[in-house]
Order: C-alpha cells, then structure tokens, then sequence
C-alpha cells in the first residue's frame, strides 16, 4: 500500500505547529484565533490518522463482528440496532375554560 500523507500523523502535527506559529505573527487578534482553530483542527487530523493506524495493525478477527453459523463455521454478520420506541404525536395543549 503506498502511503499518503492522510495517514500520517507527523504530517498533520507540522501543519499544526506552522498554524501556531503564523497565529502569533499575526496583529489581528480574529486572525490569530483563526489560525489556532486551524491548528486544533490539524490536531485532529493528526489523531484520526493514528488511529487508522491502530486499528490497521489489530487483528481482523477483532475488527469484525462475527456470528456462529449452524454447521460450525462463521461468517461476519454486521451489528443491528434497532428501536424499540414508538413515536406519539405531540400532546396538545389543554385550554383552560373551554368545554
């Protein structure tokens, strides 16, 4: 697999860190807060791209869900949620002196 600099964490952590350091070259204070939200952001980016990398390294058998089969075998089966809850319609006010 060829690596892109999506997947790496040092890439967005120097983007972080040259955000910081325009953020406090800058006069304008809106700016300069700008620039540190960038940088929270490429932090982010930072932490999704190690765990991409974790969960590339776990085994696939702990990655999937994985139901039984009746003859022995087993195949991944995704994870069904459902909802037990029944929608009402809203209440409607009750007036009061009116029959």
């Amino acid at each position: 697999m060829i690596s892109h600099f999506i997947n790496e964490p040092d890439h967005w952590r120097a983007r972080a860190e040259e955000a910081r350091m325009l953020a406090n070259q800058m006069n304008d204070s809106e700016s300069g807060d700008a620039m540190l939200r960038i940088a929270e952001d490429y932090e982010r980016h930072a932490k999704r791209a190690e765990d991409r990398i974790v969960a590339q390294r776990e085994p696939r058998e702990r990655r999937r869900v994985v139901a039984p089969r009746p003859n022995g075998g087993s195949v991944p089966r995704p994870k069904i949620v459902t909802c037990q809850r029944t929608l009402q319609p809203p209440k409607q006010p009750a007036h009061e002196g009116r029959n």
